[in-house]
């Protein structure tokens, strides 16, 4: 405690916070400095002379430097590059500490400690910059790393000052380059079309991050736009179990691993298609059926609606001529939306989804069911159409409980349908899934037999029955059906 103080205060002075005295019962005054004789310490400390002096004596005697046949135990600190927009701010200082905490702690113990410095100096901040002020990208990137340089050698940051990297160097975008010629080789990336957050003001793709909550650019203003766009893919999910299963090897917190588990998210599941229905209700064999991907096949017996992203490449073609201008106009109104917003649960559920008049065939009952779109659904995960069937409370994939979102518009509020899909981790990322409520082709929620119109809702292990007891050739309900009894079909015991 005493050193965290020397922090803020010189080592010959103690605040009323050290010294415990109090204004009354439970309270302390407010800190003031105060000059105590010490000990320990004569003068007072001056860091302007102090500190420059140690630094040049770490610099001289290279105590942080490592070289490739260093003999110590090797150790590797790598804090993120920054980007060199001037001089460190306090961000920087709060982020890089930990890092140089790290460094000095490993080096007093033996380590020979590799710390590089670096620097995220291309792309687009750089051409941002550019434009504003006027002048060559690569003058005014060069003068703001030396603005920084500075500052972090100024405050000790502890790195080997030989081994600095500047991503907007011709020798480090040889090796870039050389890599992903070595990715391509290797088949690990493709091209492909994808939705994008596009910025007008900045010309370019944004990240998520970068898009503000009321669907603005965070630097420019302008309202974010939803684009396809052909890009470069790297093929990251043919590593997806590898990640995982070395997840587990870790000494990480377990809550970091988790939230790495949701990231990569893999997911294990069936997909197949939907026919498509025609005006007279009966499936069309001319045009490709409508491609699902669910983890939870066994409900598709109990499947009652689908529900395909508004970015949807088909969704012109499945929608009817009655409902496509309130199509557009949905869709219209999520082009300022990032996918974080539209993963969230929270929301007016009657504007978050729309009845496109279209319809699909559930290939297991042979019924048709209603197509909607919904905000929730997004083309970055699976094949950016999901299937949805009955659950007694709104759950997600994996079982966990969370509040009923994006319904259609038309939806009945008597029935609670789950999707099929996972649901995302808060941060990331493109993943979708949450609980839907819409209405049964039948009229109402179904028990284990889909000709059921009671208005019970099922519970996602009677739905899972759903699929078995639809096979069984007497068409007997289980006793354990929420149904039974009820219905038209002679219960059976279960099995």
């Amino acid at each position: 405690m005493e050193a965290l103080f020397q922090l803020s205060y010189s080592p010959g002075e103690r605040s009323d916070y050290q010294a415990g005295a109090r204004s009354g019962p439970g309270t302390y005054r407010h800190p003031r400095p105060r000059s105590v004789a010490s000990s320990a310490v004569s003068t007072p400390y001056d860091p302007q002379a102090i500190e420059a002096r140690w630094q040049q004596r770490w610099l001289d005697d290279g105590t942080y430097e490592v070289d490739n046949d260093d003999p110590r135990p090797p150790y590797y600190v790598l804090s993120m590059y920054p980007y060199p927009s001037g001089p460190a701010h306090m961000g920087h200082v709060r982020n890089y500490t930990m890092g140089d905490l790290l460094v000095r702690y490993r080096t007093m113990r033996g380590d020979g400690v590799l710390s590089p410095i670096g620097f995220d100096s291309f792309g687009l901040p750089a051409e941002n910059a550019a434009i504003q002020t006027g002048t060559h990208p690569r003058i005014n990137t060069e003068a703001n790393i030396e603005l920084l340089s500075a500052s972090l050698r100024r405050i000790g940051a502890a790195y080997d000052w030989r081994r600095v990297v500047k991503s907007h160097d011709p020798d480090y975008i040889r090796w870039t380059q050389w890599i992903f010629l070595k990715f391509h080789e290797a088949g690990l990336v493709y091209r492909g079309e994808a939705p994008v957050n596009w910025c007008p003001g900045c010309v370019t793709v944004l990240a998520n991050e970068q898009v503000l909550p009321d669907g603005t650019c965070e630097r420019s203003g302008d309202v974010v736009e939803h684009r396809d766009m052909e890009q470069w893919f790297y093929r990251i999910t043919a590593y997806a179990q590898e990640l995982l299963d070395d997840l587990d090897d870790l000494e990480w917190p377990n809550k970091v691993k988790v939230m790495q588990r949701n990231w990569i998210g893999r997911s294990e599941g069936a997909e197949f298609g939907l026919p498509i229905v025609d005006v007279d209700g009966n499936a069309r064999t001319d045009v490709e059926p409508l491609s699902v991907f669910t983890t939870r096949p066994d409900t598709s017996f109990g499947m009652t609606f689908a529900v395909i992203s508004p970015e949807h490449p088909r969704i012109d073609e499945l929608t009817t001529d009655d409902r496509r201008a309130d199509v557009e106009a949905f869709r219209a109104s999520l082009a300022g939306r990032s996918e974080i917003d539209r993963l969230s649960t929270e929301g007016a559920l009657d504007k978050r989804g729309i009845d496109i008049g279209g319809r699909v065939v559930n290939p297991f009952t042979g019924r048709a069911i209603p197509l909607f779109a919904a905000d929730y659904v997004l083309m970055t995960y699976g094949t950016g159409a999901i299937m949805a069937a009955p659950s007694s409370r709104p759950t997600t994939s994996t079982g966990r409980p969370t509040s009923a979102t994006a319904p259609p518009s038309t939806a009945s509020s008597s029935t609670d349908s789950t999707s099929t899909t996972p649901r995302p981790p808060p941060s990331t990322g493109s993943r979708n899934g949450a609980s839907v409520s819409a209405p049964s082709t039948t009229g109402s929620a179904t028990g284990c037999c889909p000709a059921s119109a009671t208005g019970a809702a099922p519970s996602r292990s009677s739905t899972a029955t759903t699929a078995v007891s639809s096979r069984l050739p007497s068409r007997t309900c289980r006793s354990t059906c929420p149904t039974a009894g009820q219905c038209s079909f002679p219960a059976t015991s279960s099995r």
